[in-house]
This record gives C-alpha cells, structure tokens and sequence, in this order.
C-alpha cells in the first residue's frame, strides 16, 4: 500500500533542528519564516550549537536535523548528509588597498597584508587547510568572533581577510565599502548542507521539511 503524502499545511508534529552559528546569523533569518509559512502546523524548536555537538545530538535523537559545513562532518557511519550549497572563499578589502588593481592574487600576496582572521564555526580549522597546503602563513593582526568586526575593521582598511561568498556584504556597518577579489589559488569551497540519522524511520514529514530547505537554500543562490 503506497504511502499518502499530506499537503504541507496538513502535516503536524515537531521537528528538533541544529543549526550553527554561521548559518544561524545568515539562512535561520529567512529560512525560519519560510518553514513554518510552508508547514504552519509543525513545530520549529531550533538550537544554535557547534557542529561537533549537532552530529551528537542527532546520534541520541535529542534532534532530528543539522544544518552545518558538511565538509567538516565527522561521523559519515551513522548519519546522511547533502551539501546544498557550495560557497566560494574569496578575499575581502578595503577600496584603498592597492591589491584591488593586481591583475591575479596569491595567497603568497595575502601573506604579507595584515590579517584580520575570523574565529567562529570551525573557521580556523578550514583557513589553516589551506594556508598548510600552500606551505604560507597569514600575518594575523587580529582575532575575532565577530564577523561584523571582521568586515568593519576590513572596510577601515585595518587589514584584509578572506571569507565565503554566503558572509559577503559590500557595506559595514559603518557604511563603508568592501571589495571581494578572487585569488589565484583554488580555494576549497564552504559546502553548507543538511544532516540526519541514518537509522529509520525517520521523523514525520522530515524528508519533506528536507526537500524545502534544499529548494529554499537553492534559490536564494538564484
């Protein structure tokens, strides 16, 4: 007997979803509004957490989704995954920046700029990828948490960095511009994505909150 698929305002229940800090700041805003127009009769409980403590959670079922870097996922035995959107890392700097005239950047040409160096989601752990494998290393001048003082004390010309397209803004918060350039190197990309437990049967209607959190992660790309 073939399984009947309710319209989505038919649907009811509560789904759990994890989602990181990254994602939470900058897909949660449109995204949550989305889902619970899409399914008004399900319950949305969401918690920002650190991806190590996402894949956790999904393996004692205290939550039945992840929205999170894919590439840096641990646990593949156990839970599905599919990347939805691939973002490329690019570098960010301030109009003043004679770098913006280069005709190609390297990460060699980074290397001697002042870094302001983002420490939020696992950032550290994917810049250092790179910046090993070229066998380079950033003049860090600052750390920080915040992405705002990232991008703010970039757009003041205090230092460059580089960041995936999903963070970019062209202004601060002061109002002042950013300039994104690509660098010669190929950079890996920030793979966002969705993860769940592997093992049935799912949660009800979780393959159909999936299916629209792929479309609306899509689209906005569009």
């Amino acid at each position: 007997m073939e399984s009947i698929i309710l319209p989505p305002a038919d649907m009811t229940g509560q789904i759990r979803l994890g989602i990181t800090e990254t994602f939470s700041a900058y897909l949660l805003p449109t995204l949550l509004p989305a889902l619970r127009k899409q399914f008004p009769n399900i319950i949305f409980n969401i918690h920002e957490c650190d991806r190590a403590d996402i894949e956790q959670a999904l393996l004692a079922n205290t939550l039945d989704l992840g929205i999170i870097i894919v590439s840096n996922l641990q646990e593949k035995t156990h839970l599905h995954y599919e990347v939805m959107l691939r973002s490329e890392r690019n570098l960010w700097l301030d109009p003043e920046n004679p770098l913006q005239y280069s005709t190609t950047i390297t990460l060699a040409d980074v290397a001697q700029q002042p870094f302001i160096l983002l420490d939020m989601d696992e950032h550290l752990i994917n810049a250092a990828a790179y910046w090993e494998a070229s066998q380079l290393a950033p003049n860090i001048h600052f750390h920080s948490r915040s992405l705002e003082s990232v991008r703010s004390l970039v757009a003041m010309g205090q230092g460059v960095t580089i960041l995936s397209d999903l963070v970019y803004r062209q202004f601060s918060l002061e109002g002042r511009r950013l300039i994104r350039r690509p660098l010669n190197e190929q950079l890996p990309t920030m793979n966002v994505g969705c993860i769940w437990k592997k093992q049935p049967p799912l949660v009800p209607n979780l393959s159909e909150v999936i299916e629209f959190i792929r479309k609306k992660i899509t689209d906005s790309q569009q």
